[in-house]
Protein backbone atom coordinates (compact mmCIF):
# COMPACT_ATOMS: atom_id res chain seq x y z
CA UNK A 1 0.00 0.00 0.00
CA UNK A 2 1.55 3.16 -0.86
CA UNK A 3 0.83 6.79 0.64
CA UNK A 4 0.35 9.91 -1.19
CA UNK A 5 3.35 11.80 -1.45
CA UNK A 6 3.54 14.68 0.95
CA UNK A 7 5.21 17.96 0.67
CA UNK A 8 7.59 19.37 3.01
CA UNK A 9 5.31 22.56 5.15
CA UNK A 10 6.44 25.83 4.89
CA UNK A 11 9.65 27.09 6.31
CA UNK A 12 9.73 30.18 8.20
CA UNK A 13 12.32 32.31 9.77
CA UNK A 14 12.10 32.20 13.00
CA UNK A 15 12.50 35.63 13.17
CA UNK A 16 9.64 36.71 11.44
CA UNK A 17 6.39 35.96 12.22
CA UNK A 18 4.22 34.33 9.36
CA UNK A 19 2.02 36.95 7.32
CA UNK A 20 -1.22 37.54 9.18
CA UNK A 21 -2.90 38.18 6.05
CA UNK A 22 -2.41 34.82 4.10
CA UNK A 23 -5.61 33.30 2.38
CA UNK A 24 -7.23 37.10 3.84
CA UNK A 25 -5.99 39.38 1.70
CA UNK A 26 -4.77 39.42 -2.12
CA UNK A 27 -1.17 40.08 -1.69
CA UNK A 28 2.12 39.70 -3.29
CA UNK A 29 3.81 38.04 -0.22
CA UNK A 30 2.62 34.48 0.51
CA UNK A 31 3.49 33.47 3.74
CA UNK A 32 6.75 35.70 4.57
CA UNK A 33 6.63 39.71 4.56
CA UNK A 34 9.25 41.28 2.12
CA UNK A 35 12.87 39.90 2.13
CA UNK A 36 15.19 42.78 2.80
CA UNK A 37 17.70 42.69 0.40
CA UNK A 38 20.08 40.05 0.86
CA UNK A 39 17.85 38.60 4.38
CA UNK A 40 20.02 40.60 6.66
CA UNK A 41 17.77 41.82 9.29
CA UNK A 42 20.51 44.95 9.78
CA UNK A 43 19.07 45.99 6.11
CA UNK A 44 15.02 45.42 6.98
CA UNK A 45 13.27 48.87 5.97
CA UNK A 46 12.75 51.00 8.32
CA UNK A 47 8.86 50.55 8.22
CA UNK A 48 9.20 47.24 9.28
CA UNK A 49 10.13 45.25 12.69
CA UNK A 50 13.47 44.12 12.67
CA UNK A 51 13.74 40.36 14.31
CA UNK A 52 16.83 39.43 15.15
CA UNK A 53 19.09 42.64 15.10
CA UNK A 54 21.89 43.40 17.73
CA UNK A 55 22.43 46.34 20.18
CA UNK A 56 24.06 48.59 17.93
CA UNK A 57 21.42 48.05 15.13
CA UNK A 58 18.91 48.34 17.61
CA UNK A 59 20.27 51.60 18.37
CA UNK A 60 20.40 53.18 14.95
CA UNK A 61 16.89 52.81 14.22
CA UNK A 62 15.40 54.11 17.53
CA UNK A 63 17.65 57.48 16.51
CA UNK A 64 16.19 57.04 13.10
CA UNK A 65 12.55 56.50 14.05
CA UNK A 66 13.52 59.05 16.94
CA UNK A 67 9.46 60.02 17.42
CA UNK A 68 7.67 57.48 15.36
CA UNK A 69 4.94 56.10 17.45
CA UNK A 70 3.28 54.40 15.13
CA UNK A 71 4.53 50.98 13.03
CA UNK A 72 6.51 47.84 15.50
CA UNK A 73 9.63 47.12 16.96
CA UNK A 74 10.60 43.94 17.43
CA UNK A 75 11.53 42.33 20.95
CA UNK A 76 15.31 42.35 20.37
CA UNK A 77 14.79 46.18 18.93
CA UNK A 78 13.20 47.61 22.01
CA UNK A 79 15.27 45.07 24.89
CA UNK A 80 18.46 45.92 23.12
CA UNK A 81 17.86 50.11 23.56
CA UNK A 82 16.23 49.06 26.79
CA UNK A 83 19.23 47.14 27.80
CA UNK A 84 21.93 50.50 26.50
CA UNK A 85 19.79 53.18 28.26
CA UNK A 86 20.03 51.34 31.37
CA UNK A 87 23.57 50.46 31.45
CA UNK A 88 24.45 54.00 29.92
CA UNK A 89 22.38 55.69 32.68
CA UNK A 90 23.88 53.38 35.48
CA UNK A 91 27.46 54.32 34.35
CA UNK A 92 26.45 58.00 34.56
CA UNK A 93 25.46 57.82 37.95
CA UNK A 94 28.19 55.59 38.98
CA UNK A 95 30.45 58.61 37.51
CA UNK A 96 28.40 61.41 39.06
CA UNK A 97 28.89 59.64 42.10
CA UNK A 98 32.69 59.20 42.07
CA UNK A 99 33.66 62.79 41.28
CA UNK A 100 30.88 63.66 43.83
CA UNK A 101 32.84 61.38 46.34
CA UNK A 102 35.96 62.63 45.11
CA UNK A 103 36.03 66.79 44.78
CA UNK A 104 33.57 67.50 47.22
CA UNK A 105 34.66 69.53 50.43
CA UNK A 106 33.58 67.19 53.01
CA UNK A 107 34.03 70.40 55.56
CA UNK A 108 31.29 73.02 53.41
CA UNK A 109 29.77 69.95 51.31
CA UNK A 110 30.24 72.50 48.26
CA UNK A 111 29.60 70.81 45.45
CA UNK A 112 32.71 71.36 42.54
CA UNK A 113 32.43 72.30 39.00
CA UNK A 114 33.42 69.14 37.57
CA UNK A 115 30.44 67.19 39.08
CA UNK A 116 27.79 69.99 38.36
CA UNK A 117 28.95 68.96 35.18
CA UNK A 118 28.98 65.48 35.54
CA UNK A 119 24.86 65.89 36.66
CA UNK A 120 24.43 68.04 33.82
CA UNK A 121 25.67 65.29 31.42
CA UNK A 122 23.22 62.68 32.88
CA UNK A 123 20.12 64.47 33.34
CA UNK A 124 21.45 65.54 29.43
CA UNK A 125 21.61 61.51 28.46
CA UNK A 126 18.39 61.27 30.32
CA UNK A 127 16.16 63.63 28.59
CA UNK A 128 17.65 62.24 24.92
CA UNK A 129 16.74 58.76 25.91
CA UNK A 130 13.11 59.90 26.87
CA UNK A 131 11.43 60.04 23.31
CA UNK A 132 12.96 57.24 21.47
CA UNK A 133 12.66 54.51 24.45
CA UNK A 134 8.62 55.68 25.10
CA UNK A 135 8.32 55.77 21.15
CA UNK A 136 9.78 51.92 20.70
CA UNK A 137 7.62 51.04 23.61
CA UNK A 138 5.11 51.62 21.57
CA UNK A 139 6.08 50.23 18.71
CA UNK A 140 7.31 47.31 20.69
CA UNK A 141 3.67 47.26 22.45
CA UNK A 142 2.24 47.18 18.76
CA UNK A 143 4.36 44.20 17.65
CA UNK A 144 2.76 42.40 20.57
CA UNK A 145 -1.02 43.00 19.35
CA UNK A 146 -1.32 45.50 21.73
CA UNK A 147 -2.63 49.37 21.55
CA UNK A 148 0.13 52.11 22.07
CA UNK A 149 -2.57 53.74 24.40
CA UNK A 150 -1.32 51.56 27.37
CA UNK A 151 1.71 53.70 27.73
CA UNK A 152 -0.40 55.66 30.00
CA UNK A 153 -0.13 52.94 31.92
CA UNK A 154 3.34 54.51 33.14
CA UNK A 155 1.30 57.14 34.77
CA UNK A 156 -0.31 54.54 37.38
CA UNK A 157 2.63 54.70 40.42
CA UNK A 158 4.47 51.11 41.30
CA UNK A 159 2.54 48.77 38.96
CA UNK A 160 2.11 50.62 35.60
CA UNK A 161 5.84 50.50 34.75
CA UNK A 162 6.02 46.92 35.63
CA UNK A 163 2.35 46.08 33.57
CA UNK A 164 3.84 47.77 30.63
CA UNK A 165 6.93 45.71 30.91
CA UNK A 166 5.37 42.60 30.67
CA UNK A 167 3.18 43.34 28.15
CA UNK A 168 6.67 44.52 26.08
CA UNK A 169 7.57 40.92 26.62
CA UNK A 170 4.76 39.33 25.01
CA UNK A 171 6.42 37.61 22.02
CA UNK A 172 5.15 39.03 18.21
CA UNK A 173 2.28 38.27 16.72
CA UNK A 174 1.29 38.25 13.32
CA UNK A 175 -1.78 40.28 14.04
CA UNK A 176 0.27 43.18 14.88
CA UNK A 177 0.69 44.28 11.27
CA UNK A 178 -2.55 46.17 11.47
CA UNK A 179 -0.18 49.05 12.89
CA UNK A 180 2.04 49.42 10.27
CA UNK A 181 1.89 52.47 7.91
CA UNK A 182 1.45 51.06 4.69
CA UNK A 183 -1.51 48.51 5.80
CA UNK A 184 -4.69 48.28 4.50
CA UNK A 185 -7.65 45.84 5.00
CA UNK A 186 -8.41 44.58 1.70
CA UNK A 187 -5.92 46.01 -0.58
CA UNK A 188 -2.08 44.21 1.28
CA UNK A 189 -0.14 44.97 3.57
CA UNK A 190 2.81 46.20 1.77
CA UNK A 191 3.63 47.28 -1.98
CA UNK A 192 4.58 44.92 -4.82
CA UNK A 193 8.07 43.15 -4.03
CA UNK A 194 10.47 43.44 -6.39
CA UNK A 195 12.12 39.72 -5.81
Amino acid sequence: MSYPPQSDPPQFDPRQPPNPYLGQVPGPYPGQYPPSGSGNPQETPLQLPAYGVGMGTAIKRAFRKYVVFGGRASLSEYWWLVFFDAVASLAFLCFFMALDASTTDPATEELSGLTVLAFLLWIGFGMAMFIPTLAATSRRLHDANFSGALLFLHLVPGVGPLVVAILCLFPSTPAGARFDAGFHPGVGAYPPYQG
